[in-house]
């Protein structure tokens, strides 16, 4: 494998036909051992439908009638079959699944396994991959995780153990892929970051914004003051169409600070980082994934002319209008509240169900749609540990 291809390298399985049996592990039911070698690099799919053969669905008469390409982020689809562009569908909501990351916040050389891991309750494949290069290991750790269930919630990912034997493969922004066998299902690609605990950590791993908005990512020396703060340095990843990262670039206007405020235009989806000089490829460093709506703040659809819902606890989707939840909380304006402990749409499924013994304490949940990477709610980042009122 290419070093340029490793990024790209997956764990990929199909869960509408799983027979692994259960074991005990400390991070989920099954972790099997293996060597160095990394599984068949693939390439990303692209992160709009090009080969569009019929409408998503279409908008009621305040919208135009104006059309969306099914399976995509992002509006002004074009149609290879002009004949079928104004066939029309229902709303395609996201399908339920998050990418989970239990110890987020690992101490560098203690405290335990790292475990990222996709979930969902839909039948299909699940890849677990690199969003981009962060950290000096591009390959993933060697120890996969997978799901022993023959019915929901499938999961897979790996268990990093703490170094030297994962050394520093466990750091890093990943990113779970969701393909479901029913084709009339949308796929999912959610990033997810994991982060080890040097005294230099991030304040929220993940940010939203509309394209209007400006925004200020946060990082924290937990040992004040801290004579390197004047010396650090910023710099963000880009994607291009086909979700392959860009090469890292420096944000000048940062650097010195804590706090990185970006203005409110221009922006996309990227990774920003920051580090002291000459230590980007060290695995202790806050790491900060930004997601960016196509639209303007409270509109979505075709052409941003369409005006969202109240989303009380979540994100109105820039594409269909939904609210995309907060983990914890569902409805059509996500403020009606899981049971304590439960996740994904409609409470469907518990931290439990993954982990073990979870109540969902010292896990990262990242749900689709934007909505980014959360604690769950009563519990507190970066660690998702609940704090002392």
């Amino acid at each position: 494998m290419q070093p340029d291809q490793e990024f790209n390298a997956v764990l990929s399985s199909t869960y509408y036909n799983s027979t692994e049996e259960t074991s005990e592990n400390t991070c989920v039911f099954i972790a099997m051992e293996g060597n160095d070698t990394i599984p068949q690099a693939t390439s990303m799919p692209p992160a709009s439908a090009v080969q569009v053969l019929r409408c998503g669905f279409c908008f009621d008469d305040a919208g135009g009638g104006t059309c969306q390409c099914e399976n995509s982020a992002a509006p002004n689809c074009t149609y290879t079959d002009t004949a079928l562009a104004g066939e029309c569908v229902v709303a395609l909501p996201r399908i339920d699944a998050c990418c989970l990351v239990k110890n987020p916040l690992a101490l560098r050389r203690s405290g335990g396994d790292v475990c990222v891991v996709g979930v969902t309750t839909v039948a299909g494949t699940i890849d677990v991959g690199r969003a981009a290069r962060t950290g000096r290991w591009l390959k993933l750790p060697i120890h996969t995780v997978k799901s022993n269930a023959v019915s929901s919630p499938y999961y897979d990912g790996f268990s990093a153990a703490v170094p030297p034997q994962s050394r520093g493969r466990r750091f890093g922004v990943f990113q779970a892929h969701f393909n479901p066998v029913d084709a009339n299902l949308m796929e999912e690609w959610i990033p997810c970051i994991a982060t080890e605990n040097s005294g230099f950590v991030n304040t929220l791993y993940t940010y939203t914004i509309s394209r209007d908005q400006s925004v200020s990512l946060g990082a924290e020396f937990l040992q004040e003051p801290n004579r390197f703060e004047p010396t650090l340095r910023w710099r963000c990843t880009t994607f291009d169409a086909m979700r392959i990262p860009n090469t890292p670039v420096p944000v000048p206007s940062c650097d010195g600070s804590l706090v990185c405020t970006l203005p409110g235009s221009g922006l996309s989806d990227s990774i920003y980082e920051v580090y002291r000089p000459g230590r980007e490829k060290r695995t202790w460093h806050p790491l900060f994934y930004l997601f960016v709506r196509s639209c303007d703040d409270g509109l979505f659809g075709a052409d941003c002319a369409l005006t969202c819902g109240t989303c009380v606890n979540g994100v109105c989707d820039d594409v269909n209008g939904l609210c995309n939840c907060y983990p914890g909380f569902i409805g059509d304006e996500c403020d009606e509240a899981c049971p304590e402990g439960q996740i994904g749409k409609g409470c469907t499924y518990a931290c439990s169900d993954v982990f073990p013994g979870s109540d969902c304490s010292n896990i990262l949940i990242c749900n689709p749609g934007k909505v980014g990477c959360k604690c769950y709610p009563g519990l507190q980042a970066p660690d998702c540990i609940k704090r002392k009122s």
